[in-house]
Protein backbone atom coordinates (compact mmCIF):
# COMPACT_ATOMS: atom_id res chain seq x y z
CA UNK A 1 0.00 0.00 0.00
CA UNK A 2 1.78 3.09 -1.21
CA UNK A 3 0.50 6.66 -1.42
CA UNK A 4 2.38 8.92 -3.80
CA UNK A 5 1.99 12.62 -4.72
CA UNK A 6 3.26 13.57 -8.18
CA UNK A 7 2.72 16.10 -10.93
CA UNK A 8 -0.43 15.77 -13.01
CA UNK A 9 0.05 14.31 -16.51
CA UNK A 10 -2.39 14.65 -19.42
CA UNK A 11 -2.88 10.89 -19.34
CA UNK A 12 -4.40 11.35 -15.84
CA UNK A 13 -7.38 13.34 -17.15
CA UNK A 14 -9.97 10.54 -17.22
CA UNK A 15 -9.07 9.39 -13.69
CA UNK A 16 -9.08 12.96 -12.38
CA UNK A 17 -12.55 13.60 -13.86
CA UNK A 18 -13.79 10.52 -12.02
CA UNK A 19 -12.33 11.81 -8.73
CA UNK A 20 -13.91 15.23 -9.28
CA UNK A 21 -17.38 13.87 -10.11
CA UNK A 22 -17.49 11.40 -7.25
CA UNK A 23 -16.19 13.97 -4.75
CA UNK A 24 -18.60 16.69 -5.84
CA UNK A 25 -21.53 14.26 -5.77
CA UNK A 26 -20.55 13.19 -2.25
CA UNK A 27 -20.21 16.81 -1.04
CA UNK A 28 -23.23 18.46 -2.65
CA UNK A 29 -25.86 15.88 -3.57
CA UNK A 30 -29.06 16.54 -1.70
CA UNK A 31 -30.78 19.75 -0.76
CA UNK A 32 -31.32 21.80 -3.89
CA UNK A 33 -28.42 20.25 -5.88
CA UNK A 34 -29.40 17.26 -8.02
CA UNK A 35 -27.29 14.59 -9.67
CA UNK A 36 -28.03 16.23 -13.05
CA UNK A 37 -26.84 19.64 -11.77
CA UNK A 38 -23.53 18.04 -10.84
CA UNK A 39 -23.19 16.31 -14.21
CA UNK A 40 -24.10 19.61 -15.96
CA UNK A 41 -21.29 21.35 -14.06
CA UNK A 42 -18.82 19.14 -15.96
CA UNK A 43 -20.35 20.02 -19.36
CA UNK A 44 -18.14 22.78 -20.85
CA UNK A 45 -20.93 24.43 -22.88
CA UNK A 46 -23.27 24.60 -19.90
CA UNK A 47 -20.46 25.60 -17.56
CA UNK A 48 -19.69 28.72 -19.61
CA UNK A 49 -23.40 29.61 -19.68
CA UNK A 50 -23.81 29.34 -15.89
CA UNK A 51 -20.42 30.73 -14.84
CA UNK A 52 -21.63 34.24 -15.58
CA UNK A 53 -24.00 33.79 -12.62
CA UNK A 54 -21.06 33.15 -10.28
CA UNK A 55 -19.66 35.83 -7.98
CA UNK A 56 -16.19 35.20 -6.61
CA UNK A 57 -14.45 37.10 -3.82
CA UNK A 58 -11.02 35.76 -4.71
CA UNK A 59 -8.43 38.47 -5.36
CA UNK A 60 -7.60 39.08 -9.00
CA UNK A 61 -4.14 38.10 -10.16
CA UNK A 62 -1.97 38.42 -13.22
CA UNK A 63 1.09 36.53 -14.45
CA UNK A 64 -0.37 33.41 -12.90
CA UNK A 65 0.71 29.81 -13.26
CA UNK A 66 -1.12 26.61 -12.36
CA UNK A 67 0.39 23.66 -10.51
CA UNK A 68 -1.53 20.37 -10.53
CA UNK A 69 -0.72 17.31 -8.48
CA UNK A 70 -2.38 13.94 -8.05
CA UNK A 71 -2.38 11.51 -5.17
CA UNK A 72 -2.24 7.86 -6.14
CA UNK A 73 -2.68 4.68 -4.15
CA UNK A 74 -1.13 1.58 -5.71
CA UNK A 75 -0.93 3.50 -9.03
CA UNK A 76 -4.66 4.45 -8.92
CA UNK A 77 -5.44 8.19 -8.79
CA UNK A 78 -7.51 8.99 -5.72
CA UNK A 79 -7.01 12.77 -5.37
CA UNK A 80 -6.24 16.01 -7.20
CA UNK A 81 -4.88 19.36 -5.99
CA UNK A 82 -4.60 22.48 -8.15
CA UNK A 83 -2.84 25.63 -6.98
CA UNK A 84 -2.74 28.91 -8.89
CA UNK A 85 0.16 31.25 -8.13
CA UNK A 86 0.41 34.83 -9.29
CA UNK A 87 0.75 38.49 -8.44
CA UNK A 88 -2.07 40.60 -7.00
CA UNK A 89 -3.51 42.74 -9.78
CA UNK A 90 -3.45 45.83 -7.51
CA UNK A 91 0.02 45.38 -6.01
CA UNK A 92 3.22 43.40 -6.39
CA UNK A 93 2.30 40.83 -3.75
CA UNK A 94 2.60 37.17 -4.77
CA UNK A 95 -0.07 34.83 -3.41
CA UNK A 96 -1.71 31.51 -4.20
CA UNK A 97 -5.24 30.20 -4.63
CA UNK A 98 -6.12 26.63 -3.78
CA UNK A 99 -8.36 25.95 -6.80
CA UNK A 100 -9.06 22.27 -6.25
CA UNK A 101 -8.57 19.72 -3.53
CA UNK A 102 -10.61 16.57 -4.08
CA UNK A 103 -10.28 13.02 -2.80
CA UNK A 104 -12.40 10.00 -3.56
CA UNK A 105 -14.95 9.76 -0.71
CA UNK A 106 -13.69 6.34 0.45
CA UNK A 107 -10.23 7.85 1.11
CA UNK A 108 -11.45 10.92 3.03
CA UNK A 109 -10.94 11.24 6.77
CA UNK A 110 -7.59 9.40 6.73
CA UNK A 111 -5.17 12.36 6.62
CA UNK A 112 -4.64 12.00 2.87
CA UNK A 113 -6.16 15.38 1.96
CA UNK A 114 -3.70 17.03 4.30
CA UNK A 115 -0.84 15.01 2.78
CA UNK A 116 -1.85 15.99 -0.76
CA UNK A 117 -2.33 19.67 0.12
CA UNK A 118 0.96 20.01 2.04
CA UNK A 119 3.02 18.19 -0.59
CA UNK A 120 1.40 20.31 -3.33
CA UNK A 121 2.25 23.54 -1.49
CA UNK A 122 5.83 22.33 -1.02
CA UNK A 123 6.29 21.18 -4.64
CA UNK A 124 4.85 24.41 -6.06
CA UNK A 125 6.99 26.49 -3.67
CA UNK A 126 3.90 28.21 -2.25
CA UNK A 127 4.18 26.97 1.32
CA UNK A 128 5.15 30.46 2.56
CA UNK A 129 2.52 32.52 0.69
CA UNK A 130 -0.82 33.99 1.58
CA UNK A 131 -3.30 31.42 0.23
CA UNK A 132 -7.00 31.83 -0.57
CA UNK A 133 -9.76 29.36 -1.41
CA UNK A 134 -13.51 29.29 -1.85
CA UNK A 135 -15.64 26.47 -0.49
CA UNK A 136 -19.39 25.81 -0.53
CA UNK A 137 -21.02 27.20 2.62
CA UNK A 138 -22.96 23.97 3.17
CA UNK A 139 -19.89 21.75 2.69
CA UNK A 140 -19.24 21.53 6.44
CA UNK A 141 -16.86 18.59 6.07
CA UNK A 142 -14.55 20.61 3.80
CA UNK A 143 -14.84 23.76 5.93
CA UNK A 144 -13.84 21.79 9.04
CA UNK A 145 -10.92 20.24 7.12
CA UNK A 146 -9.62 23.65 6.00
CA UNK A 147 -10.03 25.14 9.49
CA UNK A 148 -8.04 22.24 10.98
CA UNK A 149 -5.33 23.07 8.44
CA UNK A 150 -5.05 26.75 9.38
CA UNK A 151 -7.52 28.44 7.01
CA UNK A 152 -9.79 31.12 8.46
CA UNK A 153 -13.15 32.46 7.29
CA UNK A 154 -12.43 35.83 5.60
CA UNK A 155 -16.10 36.84 6.18
CA UNK A 156 -16.81 37.27 2.47
CA UNK A 157 -19.47 35.34 0.58
CA UNK A 158 -19.79 34.54 -3.11
CA UNK A 159 -21.86 32.39 -5.45
CA UNK A 160 -20.70 29.43 -7.50
CA UNK A 161 -22.67 27.71 -10.23
CA UNK A 162 -23.21 23.95 -9.96
CA UNK A 163 -25.07 23.23 -13.18
CA UNK A 164 -27.91 25.74 -13.30
CA UNK A 165 -28.05 26.10 -9.50
CA UNK A 166 -26.07 28.48 -7.35
CA UNK A 167 -24.37 27.63 -4.09
CA UNK A 168 -23.14 30.18 -1.61
CA UNK A 169 -19.39 30.09 -1.06
CA UNK A 170 -17.13 31.16 1.79
CA UNK A 171 -13.79 32.83 1.13
CA UNK A 172 -11.10 31.36 3.38
CA UNK A 173 -7.50 32.52 3.82
CA UNK A 174 -4.33 31.12 5.33
CA UNK A 175 -1.31 33.25 6.07
CA UNK A 176 1.57 30.83 5.45
CA UNK A 177 4.14 33.62 5.55
CA UNK A 178 4.81 33.21 9.25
Amino acid sequence: MEYKVRKFKNTDLRSVKNVLKRSVISAYLGGKITHQDILDSFNLKLMKKYESNSKSNLPEMHNSKYFRYVLSYNNRIIGICTIQVGINKNSTTRFSILRQLYLLPSFQGKGLGELLMKKSFTFSKTSRMLTFLEVGRLNKKAINFYERNGFKDAKKRGLHAVGCKKIETILMVKDQQT
